[in-house]
């Protein structure tokens, strides 16, 4: 199931951008596992390079959601790379959003032509429409806590190849 939907995702990746090679941009730690399933499909459909680069964000603490923290990169991002250039934000989850604004508005500054984000699961609170430059693999309305496949809760079960959901018992 999760094969498929990344699979979708590839497809409208490869439709959007059919006129350029971008430049992916990975969220670590928890975009890692979506960023290499979707890559991989990339090349097998593409001829693009699929150049990825890593930023690291805290946006959570735990199991708490929509607290963001400071964006740091891994390495030093060279405003070169980005400039002019499609770039293709890979993420695990969207949630509030919050990660996604200040990586927009960091991209924005060093000069990218388009940022678009790519995400395994926008998780859906009652929006009538997604954001046109949103593309994800799944879509969920309902509100339970997700972990697996680079998704966490106090970090583990990130590696998990399913994704699960978390029962809170009181």
């Amino acid at each position: 199931m999760i094969s498929k939907g990344v699979q979708e995702a590839a497809s409208e990746i490869s439709q959007t951008f059919y006129h350029t090679d971008p430049l992916f941009m990975t969220v670590a730690m928890g975009g890692r596992p979506y960023a290499s399933s979707l890559i991989q499909k990339l090349r097998n459909c593409t001829s693009w390079a699929c150049e990825n680069i890593e930023v690291r964000t805290s946006s959570y603490d735990g199991t708490e959601r929509g607290t963001m923290g400071p964006i740091e990169f891994m390495d030093p991002l060279d405003t070169k790379r980005i400039y002019g250039r499609d770039i293709v934000v890979l993420d695990d989850i969207f949630e509030t959003g919050s990660t996604m604004k200040a990586i927009h508005e960091m991209l924005d500054g060093m000069g990218a032509k388009s940022v678009t984000y790519s995400t395994l699961i926008y998780r859906v609170y009652g929006q009538i429409a997604k954001n046109p430059s949103l593309i994800s693999a799944f879509d969920v309305h309902e509100d339970d806590f997700l972990v697996g496949y680079g998704m966490d809760m106090d970090g583990e079960y990130r590696n998990d190849r399913n994704i699960s959901r978390v029962v809170f018992t009181d």
